[in-house]
């Protein structure tokens, strides 16, 4: 079976308190709840702690800059499968002391028709980081799967110049953006899936920015279960310009 997204809802940190939320209502068992982030932590790396009360989360690749001193940046995706009906508040804590080092933005989603025992590619799975005005990521491997969903996530720092970004192509799929933010002054990010029937390396590419810009990026391909699984997609873009330069 395909996967969908059921609902999702977007957050973001512009520089204020660690934790930020998003709550989905009447999830369902077995449906797999899955977290996007891109993420900045100015001069300390900004791995970012997920709970909803209830699950623990399982990384499936996180992307980490660190040749940006003053800016450092994460692209991360994670997930976990629902283990009952109902509603659940996922927050993600920004490990940073200093309120004006927090940035970025979560995308939480709800994922019907995916694979209930193992549902990771992770042998083609893929990290990427650069400078440059291209930034794209391709997988490790091929995946072992013919049908799948393919994730991709970046965050592009840039605290002198213009850093624009597009959606998502890559392996000639339909790439669904869930959520883009591009404020034309500081960072930006995208985060966007693909449904894919054939075995490929996942690749995925976010355009030419508007100048050069250091990235963090990362591709996951999630496996289709065999059948079962609900809910309708969720093919709505949320687009968040939500920067600020903090001095």
């Amino acid at each position: 079976m395909t996967q969908a997204v059921v609902q999702s809802g977007v957050n973001a940190w512009a520089g204020g308190a660690a934790a930020i939320a998003v709550t989905l209502n009447g999830c369902v068992q077995n449906n797999y709840l899955e977290v996007r982030i891109g993420v900045w932590g100015g001069t300390i790396q900004p791995n970012c702690t997920i709970s909803d009360g209830t699950h623990t989360y399982a990384l499936a690749a996180r992307a980490q800059e660190l040749s940006n001193t003053f800016d450092r940046s994460n692209a991360e995706v994670h997930y976990v499968k629902v283990s009952a009906n109902g509603n659940y508040t996922v927050t993600v804590t920004h490990p940073s002391g200093t309120a004006s080092e927090r940035y970025g933005t979560i995308w939480v989603g709800e994922i019907s028709g995916r694979d209930g025992t193992s549902p990771l590619n992770s042998g083609a799975s893929g990290t990427a980081t650069g400078s440059s005005t291209t930034p794209s990521v391709t997988g490790a491997g091929s995946t072992t799967d013919a049908n799948s969903l393919r994730v991709g996530a970046v965050a592009i720092s840039n605290s002198d110049t213009t850093a624009g970004v597009d959606a998502a192509t890559g392996n000639s799929l339909s790439w669904t953006n869930r959520s883009l933010g591009q404020d034309g002054t500081q960072e930006a990010y995208s985060f966007d899936d693909a449904p894919a029937t054939a075995n490929s390396t996942p690749t995925v590419s976010w355009g030419t920015l508007d100048a050069t810009a250091t990235w963090a990026a990362v591709v996951v391909a999630f496996k289709d279960a065999a059948g079962g699984g609900g809910g309708g997609a969720d093919g709505t873009a949320e687009v968040y310009n939500l920067f600020t330069v903090v001095a």
